[in-house]
């Protein structure tokens, strides 16, 4: 059976200063992957990720984070409206939209589901004609929506499953 460490992550973070992309999680904090499992449209990854800032970026694809741990963290950004702090829960949720400027920072050991879709598969679901780049959504921070976060729960046990049965096989 294959390591959870070895999956492959496929979460990309672009920086907006140089256009350098990197991993959203760095090496060692990326528990489980639906990218092995070959899922269309949508990238599912299980995070431990260590307190840590991150220089200013967007992710490619709408992305939605959820604290799958069980205590708060304590979360910061810089917005529209300059720095920011908040806290997130647990199965509290930070959704971001394609391309949008992100630069958080939290503080403690954060566990989470990120759950990255690709706007061609947003479009193909909605289905009226419009591309793409053309979808957008809101921004939202520390929401808590118990329907996110019961598909973040059914996310992360159809990856523990998968990987149980062997489906998981390193791509580095």
């Amino acid at each position: 059976m294959t390591s959870h460490n070895d999956c492959a992550g496929e979460d990309v973070l672009v920086d907006t200063t140089t256009g350098a992309r990197s991993p959203a999680a760095p090496t060692g904090s990326l528990l489980l992957s639906s990218v092995p499992l070959g899922w269309r449209g949508v990238i599912v990854e299980s995070h431990r990720l260590p307190p840590r800032e991150l220089s200013q970026h967007y992710v490619i694809g709408h992305g939605i984070s959820v604290n799958t741990g069980t205590h708060p963290i304590s979360f910061g950004w810089n917005g529209r409206k300059g720095w920011r702090d908040s806290v997130i829960n647990p199965g509290e949720s930070h959704f971001l939209t394609q391309g949008e400027f992100n630069t958080p920072r939290w503080l403690q050991t954060f566990d989470e589901i990120s759950i990255v879709l690709q706007p061609w598969f947003v479009a193909d679901v909605v289905r009226d004609g419009l591309p793409g780049d053309r979808i957008e959504f809101a921004t939202q921070r520390s929401v808590d929506d118990p329907v996110i976060a019961r598909y973040a729960a059914a996310f992360h046990a159809e990856l523990a499953a998968d990987i149980r049965k062997g489906h998981c096989t390193p791509t580095r």
